[in-house]
């Protein structure tokens, strides 16, 4: 899903365009902490698709055991996700970005591609998306953020 484009965005578009954000975020952690931890995502994967799914599968399952166990642990004795490892947000809501990414993985930025044109129904899909975090959805710390003026989403 791509955020709207633009500098002049109504408040609902920031607010969109800001948790979007927030949400890649996290899920870019998550496959971070595992690029680092699991060898077989620190180079390329020459397998079908099939054993693709099923690695990552396995793998998604295996962090979020890790992930669970390591939490329960007191936090200086956390060996899969130690303090600092993965990104966090400081009080103010900016990303202290974790240690995870120091380590060598096949993760790559991606730059951009295709066209800005989308689909009628992921159009749509973005403006419910939109609707919903602007009302039953809303977060009450998300017009702290956007109406930030030092920010930009």
């Amino acid at each position: 899903m791509w955020p709207f484009s633009g500098n002049a965005l109504s408040k609902e578009r920031r607010i969109f365009n800001y948790r979007l954000s927030r949400a890649r975020r996290c899920v870019e952690n998550a496959f971070g902490i595992m690029a680092a931890r699991f060898r077989i995502f620190r180079k390329p994967i020459t397998a079908s698709v099939e054993t693709c799914k099923a690695i990552v599968a396995a793998t998604v399952c295996l962090h979020n055991f890790l992930k669970l166990a390591d939490e329960a642990m007191p936090p200086l004795k956390r060996r899969y996700c130690p303090p600092g490892f993965s990104d966090t947000l400081s009080p103010n809501g900016d990303t202290i970005l974790g240690l995870w990414r120091q380590k060598k993985c096949a993760l790559k930025t991606v730059g951009c591609f295709g066209s800005n044109m989308h689909t009628k129904s992921a159009g749509q899909l973005r403006e419910n998306f939109m609707e919903y975090f602007c009302s039953v959805g809303q977060l009450e710390w998300q017009d702290h953020h956007v109406l930030d003026a030092g920010r930009a989403y």
